[in-house]
């Protein structure tokens, strides 16, 4: 009897803290300042959203997990005509020296790069393999945006230890950027 009431419970609570998770992962917060808007899976934080940075006129840093992020970098088109010749395939190059400290350090084993396509948003796929900590994975993701004079630059990076950002969660951000100014 005793057994029946304990796995009665068991079963009871794995099924509360599956529903829990799955509400929790459709819950969307959505966030508009100063022209721009975006919404993202209400899991993570916002980090920063910083006018005066080195590597875009403005960069939004959004907290995936423990070692996760994604920044939303955006540039406005204007004379600058190294702007308008930026894609994805450069500017990560770029980014990765000055934000993941094994590509700045040279301690990467090995870097794969592939095209990778999540619904209509076709982007840039980058294995980064590092020898430091035992050896440790990161992958970015990284997507043009353009919109109404500016270009934007979506770009995922996701600790091996974290696990996989879902396809969904990329599409959600992909899709809800809006320039209103």
């Amino acid at each position: 009897m005793n057994k029946a009431i304990t796995l009665f419970y068991l079963v009871l609570f794995s099924c509360l803290l599956i529903s829990c998770g799955s509400e929790k992962s459709n819950t969307v917060t959505s966030y508009k300042e100063q022209g721009l808007e975006v919404s993202y899976p209400a899991g993570w934080e916002l980090q920063s959203d910083n006018s005066l940075s080195q590597v875009a006129d403005r960069e939004i840093w959004l907290q995936i997990a423990e070692n996760s992020f994604v920044g939303l970098y955006t540039f406005e088109l204007d004379e600058r005509d190294f702007i308008k010749d930026l894609n994805i395939d450069v500017y990560l190059d770029k980014l990765m020296r000055k934000t993941l400290s094994e590509v700045r350090y040279g301690n990467t084993t090995s870097m794969e790069r592939s095209k990778v396509r999540y619904g209509d948003y076709t982007g840039l796929k980058v294995e980064v393999k590092t020898d430091m900590l035992g050896g440790r994975s990161t992958q970015v993701l990284g997507f043009d945006v353009e919109q109404k004079n500016t270009k934007s630059f979506v770009v995922f990076f996701v600790d091996g230890l974290d696990g996989d950002v879902s396809e969904k969660d990329v599409r959600l951000i992909l899709g809800s950027i809006e320039i209103t100014n």
